[in-house]
């Protein structure tokens, strides 16, 4: 068996999530739900998690529209309850906030790490980020396939068995 040297790929959905370092921050627009789950950290790893288990914590994931090489792109924010509140706190006094730009802010690192986020005082061009694909949020749902009509005579197909002894030459046309 022969193995031929490859160009190295990035590993899964590294650079699906929005990361930013002590004193970085980013100005984007929040779209689509948020995802709340539960983890719990074991070995300095963060692993799935009941609701009901008294060690963990709630987590929350959503869709973030943020500027990458000038051109607007879809990234996964993950955060805490007290960014969740934050986040709450600018829906309900500027509306939805999925139509304001948000400026969020890291101070910290590991487990002293902090957001900060405030509206950014920005128009937002809501047509030119609509048509933006964003990622799925739980890793274990499948995608939503839009629901179409099926096409004349689906419901035909595949055409009823029928005996034909192997003789394929006398098997009806495939009708497509």
């Amino acid at each position: 068996m022969e193995f031929k040297s490859r160009p190295k790929q990035a590993l899964g959905g590294g650079d699906k999530f929005l990361k930013l370092k002590d004193g970085e921050s980013v100005v984007g627009v929040f779209r689509g739900e948020i995802y709340e789950f539960h983890t719990k950290w074991i070995n300095n790893k963060s692993i799935p998690a009941s609701p009901d288990d008294p060690e963990a914590k709630t987590r929350f994931r959503a869709n973030i529209i943020v500027p990458v090489n000038g051109k607007p792109v879809a990234k996964i924010f993950e955060f805490s309850y007290p960014v969740f509140e934050q986040m709450a706190m600018i829906n309900k006094i500027k509306g939805d906030i999925t139509k304001v730009k948000t400026h969020i802010a890291r101070m910290g690192e590991g487990t002293s790490t902090k957001y900060m986020l405030m509206v950014a005082d920005e128009p937002v061009n809501l047509k030119a980020i609509q048509g933006i694909e964003l990622h799925i949020l739980n890793k274990n749902q499948a995608p939503e396939i839009p629901s179409a009509e099926p096409p004349p005579g689906w419901s035909d197909f595949p055409p009823p068995q029928e005996d034909h002894d192997g003789d394929f030459d006398t098997m009806p046309e495939i009708p497509f």
